[in-house]
């Protein structure tokens, strides 16, 4: 991941208070750049969600067939899903502990939400990462 997508996405995730809705967005607390770079550096450029096994590659070429308006946008209005996003496994714990993150998928992100534990939502993952798959075999669906 090149150093300005980086700190796009390091700069994304720090924590802030909403000034529209007053309430605190969690994220990077005690956490420096530095740190985070560091992390990505150790556990590599993110390939593949750690949940369902999508690849970077895929993530890239279903937004492309939400964005050319093939497929429902279901992506926040294009914000999101266009490359992979970090996630807590345990989403009780903070995103300052960096053991506790991993690289995933916009609709595992999505699904798995604070709701289910990691074991809970792998089975979940599976079949997620098999849509994905022929989706992505598929192409346009009209």
């Amino acid at each position: 991941m090149a150093e300005f997508d980086l700190k796009k996405f390091y700069t994304s995730k720090r924590e802030y208070l909403n000034p529209r809705t007053g309430k605190l967005r969690k994220g990077f607390v005690r956490i420096s750049f530095q740190e985070f770079s560091d992390w990505v550096a150790a556990a590599g450029s993110p390939e593949r969600c750690h949940y369902c096994g999508t690849s970077s590659g895929q993530c890239a070429k279903l937004f492309e067939l939400q964005d050319g308006g093939n497929r429902y946008q279901a992506t926040r209005g294009g914000r999101r899903g266009r490359r992979l996003e970090l996630d807590r496994r345990d989403a009780s714990k903070a995103y300052d502990e960096l053991d506790n993150l991993v690289w995933c998928c916009y609709w595992c992100n999505n699904a798995k939400s604070n709701f289910f534990t990691e074991d809970e939502f792998m089975p979940v993952a599976k079949a997620i990462g098999q849509a994905l798959s022929l989706i992505c075999e598929q192409g346009n669906p009209k």
